[in-house]
């Protein structure tokens, strides 16, 4: 279900342009395909050339250079090779998706019912009813963004997360052979340094937070994520999100460094805990995950 943002200008507040930037780019969203277009869009203007998944990368990708591609138009991946990136080197990536809860129309929707005329729905998923990517030249790493589909109905689609998708482009990257000469060994050196690569990956997760809008019962007590307070931090003891000790030390550490704020979410200990991309992607690759 969409609904339109407007930045809050009361009280005289300064609006940060980066948020006014969000709040614009949320609202030319509606869709996965929408948001996969806007992000298009945006990546174009900051110098970004898009790529297809059919066509060979070996020999066509560069250090320094910036690439994107889509799938079916609502998940898109892009990165920026670093100045002094080698085959073998880590990755560091963002993951969010691009679908959200919502009332889709069904193929047959046209219905009435004591004279009034209805649209026919079904729900998607489970409702409650950045700054562009830069390469740098003393970058030793791939630094990659990926949004996915089909979050909201568990992603095991061809553009979901629990796809092969990640995984896939991935090995491309590395098998591309970038900053070093063409050689016959390719394969088994290939074989060897993707999982160097992988051990070196640390991969943040973008999920939507509940914020507390009331003083509402179903927080954990002192787990009450507000707005303009702070990125948050999703923590579940079983793992429903994959943040650990260990990898929400390099996220406090960042923020700690640049002055950032951080919040603490956990559901409360009688209520479900949902879930988002992390957990797959972490299961499926052996990545370090928060």
């Amino acid at each position: 279900m969409y609904t339109y943002l407007q930045a809050d200008i009361s009280e005289n507040h300064t609006i940060p342009s980066e948020a006014s930037d969000f709040v614009k780019f949320v609202n030319n969203a509606p869709s996965p395909f929408h948001a996969v277009e806007e992000a298009r869009l945006r990546l174009v203007g900051a110098g970004f050339e898009e790529i297809k998944e059919r066509d060979s990368w070996v020999g066509k990708l560069n250090q320094n250079g910036k690439y994107f591609f889509t799938r079916n138009k609502s998940t898109i991946l892009a990165f920026s090779v670093g100045g002094k990136y080698v085959s073998g080197n880590g990755f560091s990536m963002i993951g969010a998706h691009t679908d959200s809860p919502c009332l889709k129309i069904k193929p047959i929707s046209k219905k009435s019912s004591a004279g009034y005329l209805q649209v026919g729905v079904e729900t998607y998923g489970g409702g409650i009813c950045t700054k562009e990517v830069e390469s740098l030249n003393n970058d030793p790493n791939i630094r990659l963004i990926v949004l996915f589909d089909n979050e909201e109905v568990g992603s095991q689609t061809a553009h979901g997360a629990d796809s092969k998708l990640l995984e896939a482009i991935l090995r491309r990257l590395t098998y591309s052979n970038i900053g070093a000469e063409p050689s016959s060994t390719a394969l088994p050196l290939f074989i060897r340094i993707i999982g160097k690569a992988l051990y070196l990956f640390q991969l943040l997760i973008g999920s939507k937070t509940y914020y507390l809008v009331t003083n509402s019962e179903k927080y954990e007590e002192n787990h009450r994520p507000q707005m303009h307070k702070g990125v948050v931090i999703k923590v579940n003891a079983n793992q429903r999100y994959t943040t650990t000790a260990a990898t929400s030390v390099i996220l406090r550490e960042a923020a700690k460094k640049y002055q950032v704020p951080l919040q603490e979410f956990c559901v409360r200990a009688d209520s479900a805990c949902g879930s988002t991309i992390g957990p797959m992607i972490s299961a499926n690759l052996g990545l370090r995950t928060v």
